[in-house]
């Protein structure tokens, strides 16, 4: 009589085993899909990170492009501005020579 009763014990303890075990199964394939749902966003949010870097830098190598042409046209324009100032200060300095010698 012990028997069955003993072997109706092992029985349960392997059943209540056997439902831990599915339990536990269920708790780690839960999880994993739920660090899978976790990775899946991350990458998607790097995805859109790394698209909007790109275009930020295309922009930005633009707009540095756009002002180094800037500054060239303006140290263009301020090389002949010079050139143009030094060239009327002669005229005005051989002007004013000339009305010096006309008033003596």
């Amino acid at each position: 009589a012990q028997r069955p009763s003993s072997a109706h014990a092992q029985q349960q303890k392997i059943s209540k085993t056997a439902g831990s075990l599915l339990f536990e199964l269920e708790t780690v394939k839960d999880e994993l899909y739920y660090q899978h749902e976790l990775a899946d966003a991350a990458s998607h949010r790097i995805r859109l990170i790394e698209q909007e870097r790109a275009e930020l830098s295309s922009d930005y190598e633009q707009r540095v492009q756009d002002l180094d042409t800037q500054i060239d046209q303006d140290n263009r324009m301020l090389v002949s501005t010079n050139l143009e100032v030094q060239t009327m200060s002669k005229e005005l300095t051989a002007l004013t020579m000339k009305e010096r010698e006309l008033l003596e």
